[in-house]
């Protein structure tokens, strides 16, 4: 039978309403979206290696005075070669960063001068490196001439590469202010419309509130005309019962039906029969969890909200499984009774095992990856500090290992990686932590540890790493040395980062000394 039309006032209400929602629902995105577009630039202003160009650039300057130095008291005999090697590898690392930059595409006009520097720094750098390895006394000696004579002539220029790179930063930074600005000046727009939008739903809803109470009205004296189709349903209502049966059997959901007073089962799914091995007669909601005490907490739980929704929990079966429970109270012919389903996630449970393990491992080596080794160091230093005990950090670095991986390959590096990250869980303790933070780089922490403790620990790790030994493809064996800095927590000191930060500088120290070395951070 055809349904009769809507009158058109009922249609121009039903398609305001719709409209509205529609709006809304747009209106929702939107600000969502101009919510992660604010979030977005709120994170590259407040990323820590950030707007970092500047710094470098004052960091080159500066190296190119302490490289002077450094070869002037190499010509004069105070310094030895392996130091002009090291300030060389430090001018190398500092120009990478400034070479590999897009900061200075923020000019007003394009400044050639900053690249030819740069340039002309990074091939003298490259050269002296090349030319002045670890131990060669007389071609350090050349290159210390040769620094003095060229470097004072590119103190100027590289003066201009810092006044260039504070241009080319400060344009960029104001870019970005202006595109949060715009960022947030659409948000408001949205959010002013999302609440416009709001207000006329309402007056919308009101409406529809007032008229569904005269309906109320009208149906309430149509309840009495209907009291004797009750008869001509009951055969309806019988067949839609069976109906609903083989829909319950056949439906991929578990389901039971059980009476509140004695347990009896009104219905049970045969798939919820053959996980527990029981029959209708002896189901009763005890045999649905594994965990008797989840029982008693899911019944409480009912009680008090007469309805539970998305209960996730271990139910019996051959084997146990995980699950999602809903639950319903109902009234089956006068007496109360819970309507239970649930649905099998077992097979999600366990791809989120693997999820969190992926998300918290360094895939390599099998340690703590950065993100894990921060989340859980800060938990170990705020529970030092609150219990007022000793906590130890270590920064371990494997020495030469870009010389490694550029001799015999990456596949050859990633085997050291691997064996040194097996030396280094051997010779802690179960509850230290230990992360790879990229690269060679590694961190540990030890808790309830002295300095006194800490050196010895990391003078372990270190022989046991020097006492490594591989073999290479032309049969020589290559032996590794790594340098390591210890920190002790001071008291108050909250921020896992200060800690790590006192450990790095102690570790650069020991880089500094000749490497193959531990350095304590001062108290």
């Amino acid at each position: 039978m055809a349904l009769p039309p809507q009158p058109p006032g009922r249609r121009w209400r039903r398609l305001t309403f719709v409209v509205l929602c529609s709006l809304i629902a747009v209106l929702t995105l939107g600000a969502f979206a101009a919510l992660l577009l604010v979030n977005q630039h709120a994170r590259q202003l407040a990323h820590p290696d950030a707007h970092s160009e500047l710094w470098q650039a004052y960091q080159v300057r500066a190296e190119l005075e302490r490289s002077l130095d450094t070869a002037q008291a190499l010509l004069d005999g105070r310094a030895d070669s392996d130091a002009l090697a090291t300030r060389i590898e430090v001018l190398v690392s500092l120009l990478v960063p400034l070479r590999t930059t897009q900061v200075f595409q923020h000019l007003a006009e394009p400044r050639p001068e900053v690249g030819e520097t740069l340039g002309q720094l990074d091939r003298l750098s490259a050269d002296w490196a090349r030319r002045a390895p670890w131990g060669q006394p007389a071609a350090a000696r050349t290159i210390a001439q040769e620094m003095q004579r060229q470097l004072p002539a590119l103190l100027g220029p590289t003066h201009d590469l810092i006044v260039a790179t504070h241009i080319a930063l400060t344009n960029q930074l104001d870019e970005e202010r202006q595109d949060l600005q715009h960022a947030f000046n659409l948000l408001a727009w949205v959010l002013a419309g999302l609440g416009l939008c709001c207000v006329l739903l309402t007056r919308q809803v009101i409406a529809n509130s007032r008229r569904r109470q005269r309906l109320t009205q009208r149906l309430n004296e149509l309840n009495h005309s209907l009291e004797r189709r009750v008869e001509e349903r009951t055969q309806e209502l019988s067949e839609r019962k069976a109906l609903l049966r083989y829909i319950l059997d056949t439906s991929p959901s578990d389901v039971a039906l059980l009476n509140d007073h004695d347990g009896h089962a009104h219905y049970v799914s045969p798939g919820l029969l053959q996980r527990t091995g029981t029959d209708d007669e002896r189901f009763n909601l005890a045999r649905l969890f594994d965990d008797p005490d989840e029982e008693s907490r899911f019944r409480l739980a009912l009680d008090e909200f007469g309805q539970l929704n998305g209960w996730e929990t271990r139910l019996a079966g051959n084997p146990p499984y995980w699950a999602v429970v809903w639950a319903r109270r109902l009234d089956i012919d006068g007496q109360a009774a819970s309507l239970v389903w649930s649905f099998d996630i077992q097979q999600r449970k366990t791809l989120e095992q693997e999820l969190r393990l992926l998300a918290s491992t360094d895939p390599l080596t099998g340690l703590q990856n950065r993100h894990a080794f921060v989340k859980r160091g800060v938990s170990l230093l705020k529970s030092a500090q609150r219990h007022q005990r000793r906590c130890s950090a270590l920064m371990l670095d494997i020495d030469h290992f870009k010389r490694i991986n550029d001799t015999y390959g990456h596949a050859f590096g990633d085997a050291v990686l691997k064996a040194v990250a097996g030396e280094l869980s051997q010779g802690l303790r179960e509850i230290d932590l230990l992360g790879r933070l990229g690269g060679e780089e590694f961190a540990a922490i030890l808790p309830e540890t002295a300095p006194e403790q800490a050196l010895q620990v990391a003078e372990r790790l270190r022989n046991a790493v020097q006492a490594l030994s591989f073999s290479t493809e032309d049969n020589s064996r290559l032996r590794l040395t790594m340098s390591i800095g210890v920190a002790e927590c001071l008291p108050g000191e909250v921020r896992l980062e200060d800690l790590l930060a006192r450990a790095d500088r102690a570790l650069y120290r020991a880089k500094a000394g000749g490497r193959n070395r531990t350095e304590q951070a001062p108290g």
